[in-house]
């Protein structure tokens, strides 16, 4: 019979060889000293003629591991932050010409306790910084046997479990065994031969017949017998054929229990189904066939069970696993263990532990579908855009599509059109932001159910809000199968033949491995993967990252070479967007190119959005330092001279340091610290100064999740960037930050709701600590028409008070929206009084004042019952009366503060008062006389021991 250490070996397409490892004694046992000698010129070679030191990540698989990819007692962690943190024990000595040797008591190396039971070692050699990893030649780990007995045997050649072959092809049978025995050996139960007194036995095989046949051995010695065997597949003469016509690549379900599989598998000899349906065990019947062009193989799968989940994968050459590249759903055994059950709970199918190895693909016929509701959306204008940029990870505290939908009430309420989704599709790891992908059509199972997903699309657009998806086309990451199928395992890179991927990237911050843009697989794929996401999921529109990587120019690591235009980029890009234009109409496209003008106004001429940042700019605006505080071009189409509205200005972003950190960290002041920007409420009062450029300049504009609510965490907070952050809605309690998102909403909705603000007649003026937008109709004129109602933004970005500079369009009496107040304006050149970090949105019609109270459920009544008080009348347009009682005579101050936390009026200064009942007017002015704008004001009577507050409402 098979013995337990074979068994747990099928599922590695190689076993370990002499060639890779050396292994004495030939049969270790787990209380035996061992010598492992590691050629490094074999198995895939990462480490040949590699002259640094060579370090062993080993473990042992046990009674108690799932498969052999679960080690336990692992002797290294790799990823120490210097040498004095390395275990030596695993650190190799070199003997020169490629060859390594570690030598250990196994049991007492491990650690491994005496009744524990050892079935075998894993395997692999890396550098010190582990960037090279040195396995097998088709990349699994090496296994090596620990045996229960001294009596054992292994099966030498052929190195595979399962060799496949063509008829007609030979190859050496050979065994050895630990004692000089009777070794007998079959093939398909006849005794190919019969030696007495040896430990060694070799004879050639010949696949004279197609199908799959079986070699075996039987070894004798005494009352001592040990058995294994191995099977070979001989391809049928001819199994090329063409798909029917229309069959496309992926799962086709042709009906309730039958599918049609396709995969594009150029440069392969031959291609098998394994799955839940066969056993995963590889069959003759389950090889695909070979379309005549050499580059498809199908195989229609039946008997099927409708609606049930079933995994597969397909098998190329015998030895490289993988699934569908263009399934809907994988169950990835490393990292579907650290999905929650309340996000994605009883994970189907299982997986087929001691089966296979990898991520496997799930099809399912007559699969549920999801019940859409709103299927009549209309995009936003392109030019109305206010987009909303969303990691799910860190948006809500349970991170699922389902919580994300939750919170949709709050978008709508903010006001924004478009929700841009971080990438949701499947990518290594669960923790990160999805820039690593490896499956481009499966949903991200971190997240939860694909219906749910959809569930979340459908409410966006039941909220008239626009989805945009992130998706990653300039690379692909290991596990993908457009890298696994053509992979060259001496260099852990895809192969030259990788239809694909290039070898080397063509261009600097590439990451993963790189696509071929010119390939027209790459371009089918895009294209593919672009018309599902619209047809499954009713997506509304792509961001393309780093579309500057879309080039097979090979700039190196020269940064300003590859930034220069790329006429091969542009085509490739324009062709992608007009074969969607073609198939789907009005699909937004936005590119993270960040390039030359001269490029970047092709691709936006052509139809194309592209991100515009101005991060630098609006933080030194927020942080009121003049110097580099120009945000004129990256949030002005015009500055660049295109011809449409297609730049999508923004602040932030998933990739910038976020404003309210800089601006708290680095930010001006005063000379005697009166005014600082660092301090929170005024940093925040800032926030608002710039919003109204941000978003009522026209064209498309960009807001990063809670940017709103002045996000004050570094990006780089929780040990790196795209580590998990704190999820803030908290905010929303603190009156300055709800201030801030309130005015966010109320110029949003204003550029959402009057097509005054499409117009290309604007300017912008931001050079200066004095900023300016000017937004025009034809002739700068009065008119009727609300549509061409002029506008203009102005604002004090300097730490002290200013003049301000207006420049009217024209005479007349124009209105403050923010606050419905009017001012006729006699001379356009007039100069207004700001103070530091105050600025003005004005219109020449009057427009419904938005709401921007704050009712955190204070009452009109003081907070506590320190002293009784209470003011008359409130809400107050001219003058409002404070009432309050002294029960002891003290000290009492009485001052007047803004929702930031400022203190605008010194009502009473610190005076000695006997006890009784007191009244105190207060006009809504300032300190300077100024008349403070209508807003929600707090009163503060405070002495040594006692202090209250009132809200009082200027309106």
């Amino acid at each position: 019979m098979k013995s337990i250490y074979t068994l747990l070996l099928l599922l590695l397409s190689t076993l370990v060889g002499a060639q890779v490892v050396t292994v004495t004694p030939a049969f270790p046992q787990a209380n035996d000293s061992v010598t492992i000698i590691f050629n490094a010129s074999q198995g895939n070679q990462a480490l040949n003629n590699y002259t640094g030191s060579v370090w062993a990540h080993t473990g042992i698989i046990d009674n108690y591991s799932a498969n052999v990819s679960d080690w336990r007692y692992l002797k290294n962690k790799w990823t120490w932050s210097n040498m004095s943190e390395v275990d030596s024990s695993v650190l190799c000595t070199p003997l020169g010409n490629n060859l390594y040797k570690l030598k250990f008591k196994l049991r007492n190396y491990y650690g491994v306790s005496s009744t524990q039971v050892i079935r075998a070692m894993g395997f692999v050699f890396r550098n010190q910084t582990g960037s090279l990893v040195a396995k097998n030649a088709n990349g699994s780990d090496i296994i090596i046997p620990v045996y229960r007995a001294s009596y054992a045997g292994n099966i030498n050649s052929p190195a595979e479990y399962s060799k496949i072959c063509s008829i007609g092809d030979s190859f050496p049978f050979t065994v050895s065994v630990s004692q000089s025995s009777l070794i007998t050996l079959y093939q398909d139960g006849q005794i190919l031969s019969q030696n007495l007194n040896t430990s060694n036995v070799s004879v050639n095989i010949t696949a004279n017949t197609a199908g799959k046949h079986w070699l075996k051995y039987i070894a004798k010695n005494g009352a001592n017998i040990y058995a294994d065997s191995m099977f070979y597949i001989a391809k049928p003469a001819n199994f090329t054929q063409d798909p029917p016509i229309g069959t496309k690549e992926g799962i086709s379900y042709l009906n309730d229990s039958t599918v049609r599989l396709c995969l594009l598998a150029p440069w392969h000899d031959n291609v098998f189904v394994i799955g839940d349906f066969n056993n995963w065990e590889i069959k003759p019947e389950f090889m695909m066939k070979r379309a005549q062009d050499g580059e498809r193989y199908w195989l229609d799968i039946t008997h099927l069970t409708p609606q049930v989940e079933t995994g597969f994968q397909y098998v190329a050459d015998g030895g490289i696993r993988t699934g569908d590249p263009y399934c809907k759903k994988i169950i990835d055994p490393d990292n579907d263990g650290g999905i929650a059950q309340i996000i994605y709970p009883n994970i189907m199918p299982a997986y087929p532990n001691g089966k296979t190895q990898g991520i496997i693909s799930v099809l399912q016929t007559q699969a549920p579908q999801y019940p859409w509701v709103h299927t009549n959306f209309q995009k936003p204008d392109n030019r109305d855009l206010v987009i909303y940029e969303l990691l799910i990870r860190d948006y809500t505290v349970k991170h699922d599509y389902k919580t994300t939908k939750d919170s949709l009430p709050y978008l709508k309420r903010l006001g924004v059109n478009a929700v841009e989704l971080m990438p949701f599709t499947e990518f290594d790891g669960n923790n990160g932001w999805g820039y690593s992908p490896n499956y481009f059509t499966a949903v991200d199972k971190y997240y939860g159910k694909s219906d749910n997903l959809k569930a979340l699309i459908d409410s966006l657009h039941g909220e008239n809000i626009a989805v945009i998806l992130d998706v990653v086309f300039n690379h692909c990451f290991g596990q993908s199968p457009f890298a696994k199928l053509w992979w060259n395992a001496s260099e852990q890179r895809p192969s030259s033949s990788n239809p694909y991927c290039n070898p080397v990237a063509t261009h600097p911050y590439s990451v993963g491995y790189d696509f071929n843009h010119d390939s027209p697989y790459v371009r089918n794929m895009m294209d593919s993967v672009l018309s599902y996401w619209i047809s499954e999921f009713k997506i509304d529109g792509f961001r393309f990252d780093l579309s500057k990587g879309f080039t097979q120019f090979n700039s190196g690591n020269d940064i300003s070479l590859w930034t220069q235009y790329d006429a091969s980029r542009v085509y490739n890009i324009t062709r992608m967007a007009n074969t969607l234009w073609q198939k789907h109409p009005g699909t937004y496209v936005i590119l993270e190119h960040l390039g030359d003008n001269s490029e970047e106004t092709v691709l936006a001429n052509a139809g194309c959005m592209l991100w515009s940042k101005a991060s630098y700019q609006f933080s030194q605006t927020q942080s009121a330092w003049q110097s580099g505080s120009d945000f004129e071009y990256p949030i002005s189409y015009l500055s660049k001279n295109w011809a449409f509205h297609n730049c999508v200005g923004y602040a932030e972003s998933h990739d910038e340091e976020r404003l309210m950190y800089e601006t708290l960290q680095y930010g001006n002041a005063t000379a005697d610290q009166t005014y600082n920007t660092k301090d929170t409420t005024t940093a925040l009062q800032r926030a608002e100064m710039i919003s109204p450029f941000l978003i009522l300049t026209p064209g498309p504009k960009m807001l990063w999740m809670f940017e709103e609510l002045g996000y004050d965490y570094s990006i780089q907070t929780n040990g790196g960037r795209t580590n998990p952050k704190p999820v803030k809605w908290d905010y929303l309690k603190v009156p300055a930050r709800l201030h801030l998102m309130k005015t966010y909403a109320a110029l949003i909705n204003l550029k959402k709701n009057y097509k005054a603000f499409r117009t290309s007649n604007f300017d912008l003026s931001a050079w200066g600590t004095q900023k300016q937008l000017w937004v025009t109709n034809n002739n700068g004129a009065y008119s009727n028409n609300i549509d061409e109602m002029n506008a203009i933004v102005f604002c004090n970005a300097d730490v002290i008070a200013q003049n301000t500079f207006t420049g009217f369009q024209h005479t007349g009496r124009w209105y403050n929206y923010l606050t419905g107040d009017s001012l006729d304006v006699s001379d356009t050149q007039m100069n207004i009084p700001l103070e530091a970090g105050e600025f003005r949105v004005f219109t020449d019609h009057r427009l419904a004042v938005p709401d921007l109270k704050i009712d955190l459920g204070i009452r009109d009544e003081a907070l506590n019952n320190d002293f009784r008080s209470f003011s008359y009348p409130n809400p107050f347009t001219q003058q409002t009366m404070i009432s309050y009682e002294i029960e002891s005579s003290e000290e009492i101050s009485i001052n007047i503060y803004d929702l930031f936390g400022k203190k605008v009026r010194t009502l009473m200064p610190s005076k000695f008062l006997t006890a009784g009942n007191y009244n105190l007017a207060w006009n809504g002015c300032a300190d300077n006389g100024a008349d403070l704008s209508n807003a929600c004001y707090f009163y503060e009577i405070k002495s040594n021991k006692k202090i209250t507050r009132g809200k009082i409402v200027k309106h």
